[in-house]
């Protein structure tokens, strides 16, 4: 066989084995409760990726995946108003500009166990969902809800449920002023 040939072939086995290999995006990690299937069913192939895989300290020292259906610029925008402002917070006389999130806007992450020192197994999903006006106004109202790998619901619902206040909320509210999102680490990744 010729050079050419063997170049041909080499390069026809190197095509079709890229075709066949599946998007990362498209792997499914974890199961969508029911309930949330319409809104969230195929969150990693078409919402906007707004983080890498992070290790979080504030999440359980775990690895994270943020995402979010319509919430991009608002958390783009308040992540660059908080680096702005903690690079140099001498520099402000008060807080920047942070901008609330629509009605609506779900932020997504997904926490994964940390083997060494590396993302692990997926834990669990943790997401929060803003609300109409009313919902839950002290917080912000906000929905927090967590499910874990198989789809199983850990927690739902508003500051009004204990579960929620001392899991989420309660750490949340420290970030009032963000409208309730840390926003702390962006790096995203918008689905073609």
């Amino acid at each position: 066989m010729k050079r050419s040939a063997v170049f041909i072939a080499f390069m026809t086995v190197l095509t079709s084995l890229a075709e066949d290999q599946t998007s990362p995006y498209r792997v499914k990690m974890f199961e969508v409760p029911t309930a949330d299937r319409t809104t969230m069913k195929d969150y990693r192939n078409t919402w906007t990726r707004l983080t890498g895989f992070e290790f979080s300290g504030l999440h359980w020292n775990q690895f994270i995946t943020v995402y979010t259906d319509k919430g991009e610029e608002t958390y783009q925008n308040n992540y660059l108003q908080y680096i702005t402002w903690y690079e140099d917070p001498d520099e402000f006389e008060e807080l920047p500009p942070y901008a609330d999130y629509s009605v609506g806007a779900t932020i997504l992450k997904e926490n994964f166990s940390v083997e060494a020192g590396k993302p692990g197994a997926p834990l669990s999903v943790t997401a929060m969902v803003k609300h109409e006006p009313g919902y839950d106004a002290a917080n912000g109202d906000w929905e927090y809800l967590q499910f874990d790998a198989n789809g199983r619901v850990l927690l739902r619902g508003n500051s009004s449920n204990p579960q929620v206040e001392e899991n989420c909320a309660n750490c949340h509210r420290h970030v009032a002023n963000r409208d309730y999102i840390f926003s702390q680490v962006y790096s995203a990744s918008k689905r073609e």
